[in-house]
């Protein structure tokens, strides 16, 4: 199911298991947005009753990108929500009205990180139907990705020897890999 609002503030859960948004910082297109929107489109018919997709209504881009940005998120979040000009997706199984960041939770994916291969935006909402679709808890899946992620970027910096029972660990290579070296 898909609706475009003039607010989030009323935006209710239903029956749905999650609400999506598509967080859109202006009604202003280009190619890029212009095409997410038919997506957003698109992909609330495709999931059906499992979710319900929410799209701001034209002019009304900006009050609700900023009814997002205004919840109490974490402070890395807040920080990159302040700065932020391209489009997200937003994923909660509560009310919006009701939904406390750092209480419940959510899920965004950031298509920011995608616009150098707006390519991989189709993959995204791909993986994310196929997951939605197959019942799966997107928030555990999702998690056990990024941990799974974390590991293995830092993993060529850690070597267990289980037949002397210790760890070692590159300092240099992990402070490289921060400082971007």
């Amino acid at each position: 199911m898909t609706a475009l609002m003039s607010t989030f503030e009323s935006v209710r859960i239903q029956d749905y298991t999650y609400l999506i948004f598509f967080v859109f910082w202006s009604d202003l297109q280009n190619e890029f947005t212009r095409q997410l929107r038919e997506q957003g489109i698109s992909f609330g018919a495709e999931i059906e009753e499992k979710g319900f997709v929410v799209l701001s209504h034209g002019k009304a881009s900006f009050d609700t990108a900023e009814q997002v940005r205004l919840k109490e998120w974490p402070e890395e979040i807040q920080e990159r929500l302040q700065k932020e000009t391209v489009p997200f997706i937003l994923i909660m199984d509560k009310d919006f009205n009701e939904f406390k960041p750092k209480e419940h939770h959510w899920v965004i994916i950031w298509f920011s990180d995608y616009v150098g291969d707006p390519d991989q935006v189709h993959k995204v909402l791909q993986q994310l139907l196929r997951k939605i679709k197959a019942g799966s808890n997107l928030f555990v899946d999702l998690q056990e990705n990024r941990a799974k992620k974390w590991y293995r970027k830092w993993a060529k910096y850690v070597e267990v020897k289980p037949k002397v029972f210790g760890v070692s660990v590159n300092a240099k290579g992990i402070l490289e890999e921060a400082l971007g070296l």
